[in-house]
């Protein structure tokens, strides 16, 4: 493992993810965590998953190398800028998990010095459900772990951080923000909106179909159950690009006819 000290502000889904991986690769590294929810924090503190509950970010700043910003999009950027107003005494590097790029990277771009550096990640790697009881560490097996560079960040910064993804045994893909916001809103947000629609559909023309629905359905409906809080975070940072691809479905789905994929 590239840090000996991790440092987590939010143990949700991905957060609690990461700390279960990184226990699991490497005994040896510590694991500290603050979050919003002091029953996550026990929960994982009793789980061994984490070493050190902090009370503030400041505390978490001062003791960690590597922290994760693995909090929603709409608290990133006060995070951020939290962390950079500090006086950490020593190098400390950064990491978001945010899922639309757009807003955030340049506000991390700017933050970025010589003292703190941020590397904008989003791990293509997730579940329907939240929170630390949803987390594994097998969460990013084989899964795409998009790096999205800025113009202040340091060739040897993002190579660390590249052996660090690699550790967690997901493969890291460098992705500019521009094509990141383009290719997530095709592959990951549209297909949830399609599942929501699905499933809208379905209880508006026969709500009892639902009851003998087998697991294709299942399948197909499964980004449905989505936090609303995640979906509306999505849904909003990256409303421009979403609505493009929404409208193109629908064009052509319209095209084509019943039996003529």
């Amino acid at each position: 493992m590239c840090f000996t000290r991790i440092g987590i502000i939010g143990l949700g889904l991905i957060g609690g993810s990461i700390a279960k991986t990184a226990k699991a690769k490497d005994g040896t590294v510590e694991i500290a965590a603050c979050d919003k929810s002091r029953s996550e924090l026990e929960h994982a503190l009793q789980a061994r998953v984490i070493d050190h509950v902090f009370a503030s970010i400041e505390e978490l700043a001062d003791w960690a190398e590597l922290v994760i910003i693995a909090t929603p999009l709409a608290e990133l950027s006060s995070i951020a800028q939290s962390l950079a107003a500090l006086s950490v005494g020593h190098p400390l590097t950064v990491v978001d998990i945010s899922s639309v790029k757009g807003q955030i990277l340049p506000v991390l771009e700017k933050l970025s010095n010589d003292r703190i550096e941020f590397v904008s990640t989003h791990p293509m790697a997730g579940k329907e459900t939240s929170g630390f009881a949803s987390s594994s560490p097998t969460l990013f097996e084989g899964a795409a772990w998009i790096i999205t560079p800025h113009r202040n960040n340091k060739t040897q910064t993002l190579e660390t951080i590249e052996r660090w993804i690699e550790a967690l045994n997901a493969t890291p893909i460098r992705v500019s923000l521009e094509k990141h916001d383009e290719q997530v809103a095709l592959i990951s947000h549209l297909p949830l909106l399609i599942s929501q629609a699905l499933l809208a559909f379905v209880k508006e023309e026969d709500a009892g179909a639902l009851e003998i629905a087998g697991t294709g359905f299942q399948s197909m409906t499964r980004l449905a159950k989505t936090p609303s809080q995640l979906f509306n975070e999505l849904t909003e940072n990256n409303r421009e690009i979403l609505n493009k691809y929404w409208k193109k479905w629908i064009e052509y789905i319209q095209k084509r006819s019943y039996g003529n994929p």
